[in-house]
């Protein structure tokens, strides 16, 4: 008799441990409603450690296992039912799993029907106040009330904002306790992405094909054509820029360019022909220097009327300024200062031009047969 009294004990112990490591690894139940009728369809769990059926009958399918886990408690409302076609284990712990009568709520501070985390609590008699809300009479958004502070924001939702304050949307996503939408009690936000290409910088926010840079605003430009990110328009000599992002208008449309530039920085070095130019970056205009040397080299003017540079008349000499080409036998020509060769030099006053005399590779010779250089002498 003892025998079989020590084989029952072991075999009861046998069954519980069995049903724990069931229970253990039982799933959650799937698709609890928020109240009303439920029938477990599969053998699982409810997956808070307060949960059940509110308003409504909880019922087991026939073969199916209700697993209640340790310290977890399953409720049913008084005057509803729990009907059992299958069977339920109830894991012992400290404390145990347990099967209740009575009523699930939880906190809702701000009442407006979203619970403040899935933190459910069971009461004999029906909760009321301003701090609880039944289980279901409860809305149920995706996630729990994320400020229950106020009742305008309950939900985090995606959505979208003006970082810069330039009036154009980003398109950046942020993670915002909302109310029922982007912008119900969340004021700055929207649902919709915006086309702000950099939303953190107010200057730019839209992108521009095929432009290239042209800082001092002459016409002519550096780099290669690309889009950029930019912002507004202004039009500085007759031509249309586009705002940067430390707010200069320095971007060009590359059609609008009349070239490379060579100096990006000063508005009359578009080319090296502009050096009879005053350059005014901001304006963009390069105006005409007074007439003279101004600098240049040899047989190089500025007329006082054009920006560009010109060149003194051919076989003149250059008597002006610091660069000279006045020599006897030396003279202009294409801009440069050359020596003059089977040529009589008559230009300032220092000639090679009395009797038999000419100059023969920049050298004033006495020539038999003139104006050819051969049978000169020194």
């Amino acid at each position: 008799m003892k025998k079989y009294l020590i084989l029952i004990v072991f075999f009861l112990f046998a069954i519980f441990f069995l049903l724990k490591a069931i229970s253990a690894n039982a799933a959650s139940c799937p698709s609890v409603p928020v109240g009303g009728d439920y029938t477990v369809a599969t053998s699982c769990t409810f997956a808070y450690d307060v949960d059940g059926v509110d308003n409504g009958n909880l019922t087991i399918d026939s073969g199916v296992t209700l697993t209640i886990n340790a310290g977890y408690t399953v409720v049913w409302n008084p005057g509803k039912s729990v009907i059992v076609n299958g069977s339920i284990a109830i894991n012992k712990g400290s404390p145990g799993g347990q099967l209740r009568k009575g009523y699930i709520y939880a906190a809702d501070i701000d009442s407006d029907g979203y619970y403040a985390g899935f933190v459910f609590r069971v009461t004999d008699t029906s909760p009321g106040g301003l701090s609880t809300r039944r289980k279901n009479l409860a809305s149920w958004p995706s996630s729990f009330d994320c400020d229950d502070s106020t009742s305008t924001k309950y939900q985090n939702l995606s959505c979208y904002k003006d970082n810069d304050g330039d009036g154009v949307v980003g398109s950046s996503a942020y993670t915002v306790c909302c109310g029922s939408s982007c912008g119900s009690g969340c004021t700055g936000y929207t649902g919709t992405p915006g086309t702000d290409c950099l939303d953190s910088n107010a200057n730019i926010y839209q992108n521009i094909a095929s432009l290239v840079t042209d800082a001092d605003h002459e016409g002519y430009s550096v780099g290669t054509a690309a889009t950029q990110c930019v912002g507004t328009t202004t039009t500085i000599g007759g031509r249309t820029y586009y705002n940067d992002t430390s707010n200069n208008y320095s971007w060009l449309p590359f059609g609008s360019s009349l070239g490379t530039d060579i100096d990006d920085n000063n508005a009359c070095a578009d080319t090296t022909t502009h050096l009879c130019g005053n350059a005014d970056n901001t304006a963009g205009t390069c105006t005409a220097k007074t007439a003279g040397e101004q600098g240049l080299a040899a047989c190089k003017r500025c007329d006082g009327t054009s920006i560009d540079v010109v060149n003194l008349t051919s076989y003149a000499e250059d008597s002006e300024g610091s660069n000279l080409c006045n020599a006897t036998c030396n003279g202009c020509s294409a801009g440069s200062c050359i020596a003059f060769n089977n040529y009589t030099d008559t230009y300032g006053a220092n000639t090679c031009s009395v009797g038999n005399y000419t100059c023969c590779t920049g050298i004033c010779k006495n020539c038999v047969g003139a104006p050819a250089c051969t049978g000169c002498i020194e």
